[in-house]
């Protein structure tokens, strides 16, 4: 894995950046630009399961963290703007806030 892939996102412009670079990469045959309100699934990048798993993975390993399945709601991972929100509430999560 490269520096870059492994480096921290430490501000909500980086976050974003690399949260549509990431769904941009998962998603190549959206034809749309992505924003905020871009559903997730049905009627935006047509997410399925393995996707959205694929997603978490990602997420788990560039904020050095654990997704509950809890976490993974309508809430939360319907939206473009919900998974970034979802991002940098996590990122200022604590170590032992982690999981719980």
């Amino acid at each position: 894995m490269t520096a870059e892939r492994n480096a921290p996102v430490t501000n909500g412009d980086e976050m974003r950046v690399w949260l549509l670079a990431t769904l941009r990469r998962l998603a190549p045959a959206f034809p749309g630009e992505m924003n905020a309100a871009t559903p997730i699934a049905d009627g935006g990048l047509e997410f399925d399961s393995l996707a959205l798993h694929e997603l978490i993975g990602l997420i788990e390993e560039r904020l050095d963290t654990i997704v509950d399945e809890r976490d993974i709601t309508e809430q939360q991972f319907g939206t473009v703007g919900a998974v970034l929100q979802f991002l940098k509430k996590r990122s200022h999560r604590q170590p032992d806030e982690i999981g719980s």
